[in-house]
């Protein structure tokens, strides 16, 4: 079985930006994001290996934490230690996702009908469509 290989810590890659390159380092900000250009949202062990050749992949990985911490909520309830907090990020690619599972989880799909959705009652199916415009409403 595979390793998984840690990150390093912010702090450390934050040390790692070239004081007489920022044309790189903002060349990279460009490149890299949140998730992968499929959308894909990957951990470091995985990321290093889809860096662009010629790309100083801890850097790579510095632009994308940094994207992340940018959408990133805390949850003061789960403090680790000192400044350390639980925290997640939910990207757009995820987003859509959690729709469709909500969907089906809404509506059903029930095999035997030919995969055609099944609607419970009226007042479940209105309840939903209000708090699900609220949510969007919201974003």
């Amino acid at each position: 079985m595979a390793k998984i290989r840690t990150p390093q810590s912010l702090s450390s890659l934050i040390k790692l930006i070239p004081r007489d390159d920022t044309e790189l380092f903002l060349s990279l900000l460009s490149k890299y994001s949140v998730t992968d250009s499929e959308g894909r949202y990957h951990h470091w062990n995985e990321f290093q290996w889809r860096v662009n050749k010629g790309d100083n992949k801890k850097l790579a990985w510095l632009v994308t934490k940094i994207a992340r911490n940018a959408i990133s909520t805390k949850l003061n309830l789960l403090q680790a230690r000192d400044e350390l907090y639980f925290s997640y990020c939910i990207p757009n690619s995820l987003l859509s996702k959690i729709k469709k599972i909500d969907n089906l989880i809404f509506y059903g799909l029930n095999p035997l009908e030919n995969n055609n959705f099944i609607i419970y009652s009226n007042i479940e199916r209105e309840k939903y469509l209000v708090e699900s415009l609220m949510i969007e409403e919201a974003i």
